[in-house]
């Protein structure tokens, strides 16, 4: 009945632990009525940003036992004294599911192994950009 009236649960908490994934997980939003997982991001954007839905997809899925295919990218962009906002909605496909779980087993691999995986694959945005370039 609740869901009905307001379809939007903000700061979902998740438990993904199971999936190799923090036990305190929360998405930004979540629309029940066409399930649909949210993120906020003040970046510009990029591909990997899909990896967030995804990963709450598969969280959801696993603990509510129903398909999440839809995920949405929100971005925020301060310019002057306004916000400009664009969406990324798209389909959780199998190949992101894949990429995700690509991607999971690589990082726990990096932490398992105790590896760094150097400067290389850090962005200039990056938020330990400064700790390989000493900036």
């Amino acid at each position: 009945m609740v869901s009905l009236a307001l379809p939007i649960v903000v700061e979902q908490k998740l438990d993904g632990s199971f999936l190799g994934l923090s036990p305190n997980l929360s998405t930004d939003a979540f629309v029940f009525w066409e399930p649909m997982v949210t993120d906020i991001k003040f970046d510009r954007q990029r591909d990997f940003h899909r990896l967030t839905t995804t990963g709450y997809a598969l969280v959801m899925e696993a603990l509510y036992e129903f398909p999440v295919n839809l995920g949405c990218i929100v971005y925020g962009e301060f310019r002057g004294d306004r916000l400009i906002v664009k969406k990324d909605i798209h389909i959780i496909s199998d190949e992101l599911r894949q990429w995700f779980i690509k991607v999971r087993d690589e990082k726990a691999r990096l932490v398992a192994e105790e590896t760094d995986q150097g400067k290389g694959e850090c962005y200039e945005e990056c938020p330990y950009f400064h700790i390989y370039w000493g900036e």
